[in-house]
Formats: C-alpha cells, sequence, structure tokens
C-alpha cells in the first residue's frame, strides 16, 4: 500500500513539474521572442529565429526576388526541361508569407500554439511560401513533358534472318506519373527550392518480353539444327534445314508465339509430294491357258 501511495505521489509531482516546464517554456518565449521570430523557423534555406518582426519584409526580399527569378529544371536520364517561373505564371506573394510567419505559434489556440512552438524548437519548422500559379500554366507545362517523356511498350518479336531465328528486343512502357509530379513541385515551391526534379514515372513490361522471345528463338534454333526425314514404304523423304528454314514463320498468338511451317508452302510441297508417289489402282490380273495359268500380272 505504501509503495502505492509513493508511485503515486512520485507521478503527481512528476506530471506537475511536466506542466511547470511547459508553463515556463511557453511563457520564456512570450517575453524573449515578443517581437521576434520564434526559434526554429526557417523559409526556404534561411533561418529567420530572432529577426524583428518589423524587418521580415527587408529580410525575405532578396529571396524571394531570387525566387521568383528563379526556373524549375525536370530531368529524366539525359532528357532535361527547364522552365521559368514567369513562363510557368509562378508568383510569390510575400505579404502573405510574412503574416503566416508573424502568425506561427502565435495564434488564438495555446494548444496549437505550444505544438507548433515545441516542434520548431526541437526540429526546426520549415514554413510554406505563399505563391500562385496562374491561367493553368504549370499544368499546360505538365502535361507537354508527358508527351515528350511517355512512351507506349513495345513487345519483342522473333525474326529469321539467314538461317538464324533473332530477336527485336522488347521495349519497356514509360509513363508519367502527374499526380505525383505535381505533388512534388508544388512541395518545392512552397520550400523555395529549385533542385532539378527527378521525373516520377511508372514503367510497364510489355506482353512478350525480350525474354520470352529470345527463348523462343533459341527452340527454333535448336530444333531447326538438325534435317526431318519422312519415312514411307517405299522410301526415305529428307527435309533439309535449308527448306526448314525457308518456310519457318513466327506468328503472335494472344498468349504465346507460335512457330510453325507456312501453310500455304507446306501445302504446296504436300501437293507436289502427292503427285510423285501417287498412283492408280491395277487389279491383278490372270491369263489362263487350256486350264492354266499362263500368265499373272500383280
Amino acid at each position: 500500500m505504501l509503495a502505492k501511495q509513493s508511485l503515486g505521489h512520485w507521478l503527481v509531482w512528476g506530471l506537475a513539474g511536466a506542466v511547470a516546464g511547459a508553463v515556463i517554456f511557453y511563457v520564456s518565449l512570450d517575453l524573449v521572442y515578443a517581437n521576434k521570430v520564434l526559434p526554429g523557423v526557417w523559409l526556404g534555406d534561411t533561418e529567420l529565429s530572432g529577426e524583428p518582426l518589423d524587418q521580415l519584409t527587408a529580410v525575405t526580399l532578396p529571396l524571394f526576388k531570387t525566387a521568383q527569378q528563379n526556373s524549375l529544371v525536370f530531368k529524366s536520364n539525359d532528357w532535361t526541361k527547364t522552365y521559368t517561373n514567369k513562363s510557368l505564371g509562378i508568383n510569390y506573394f510575400p505579404a502573405e508569407t510574412i503574416t503566416g510567419i508573424t502568425n506561427f505559434g502565435r495564434g488564438k489556440n495555446i494548444l496549437v500554439n505550444f505544438s507548433q512552438r515545441l516542434q520548431a524548437a526541437i526540429a526546426g519548422k520549415q514554413l510554406p511560401a505563399s505563391y500562385q500559379d496562374q491561367l493553368n500554366k504549370l499544368d499546360q507545362a505538365i502535361a507537354k513533358i508527358s508527351k515528350e517523356v511517355n512512351q507506349a511498350g513495345v513487345d519483342g518479336e522473333v525474326v529469321i534472318v539467314a538461317k538464324q531465328a533473332t530477336i527485336k528486343p522488347a521495349v519497356t512502357g514509360i509513363m508519367l506519373d502527374t499526380t505525383e509530379l505535381n505533388r512534388v513541385i508544388r512541395q518545392q515551391l512552397v520550400a523555395i527550392d529549385f533542385s532539378p526534379i527527378d521525373l516520377p514515372v511508372q514503367t510497364t513490361l510489355p506482353k512478350f518480353t525480350s525474354e520470352i522471345a529470345q527463348a523462343t528463338a533459341d527452340q527454333i534454333n535448336q530444333s531447326l539444327g538438325l534435317a526431318y526425314t519422312l519415312k514411307t514404304r517405299a522410301e526415305e523423304i529428307e527435309l533439309t534445314t535449308d527448306q526448314l528454314w525457308v518456310w519457318v514463320e513466327v506468328v503472335k498468338q494472344p498468349e504465346a508465339f507460335l512457330v510453325r511451317l507456312r501453310p500455304a508452302d507446306l501445302q504446296q510441297y504436300l501437293q507436289t509430294l502427292k503427285e510423285s508417289m501417287d498412283q492408280p489402282v491395277v487389279n491383278a490380273s490372270l491369263t489362263i491357258k487350256q486350264d492354266r495359268v499362263t500368265e499373272f500380272v500383280p
């Protein structure tokens, strides 16, 4: 019982100490930073902690001037595209941004104020710059980038060249993720960050990949490496590899490559074979003289 009372006693004192510390922290910031930017506050790469509130316009003016003259750079591998903020209709609003800095941690809700002040003091807080993009020019630029970057996927192909099955490699489809790009752009604009933006893309594999095409080509090369022999009752007929390579073709089906001998060529060959091998039926005949068989024709 005494142990529980002692634990409760310490919890009460601990809670009281935490509340007292929070009050001291909150009030001390009001006193020390009465007319100054609260500690841990940043605008872009510029720390504004302790700057007089009535000097914020002069302090931030060079930052906004540089930002207004800057450009957004988009890149993807060796592809690069640059748009100036002016061409995109992007205008920064220093007055609205300064109002946000001035009011940070000084609103009507004490709990929100305390949370903002504590976050800034511990980890720093980058406040957003206010801007506007006019006439949907940014969306139009993203649409243009999409047309330049997007490419449809191309299936791999099997090609017969000079008694050899080779392939045309598949091409992976690429599509710009416009939603993600929009988010990244606006995130960088409010942070006054003009580092190059790596285009977020989504890739799609074609149905017939290079690996599938190569496996099919390897199978053809292996299968047509030796001649084929057709056996009849009377003889054996050899189909040479040269002849097979002339006839072979690869047809793309919905689910797989179909490797076959061209039907027209095969039909013509079979017809020629039929004509050379077919013979009419001849009945056997007997010649009988004086009750004896004198001649037999099979």
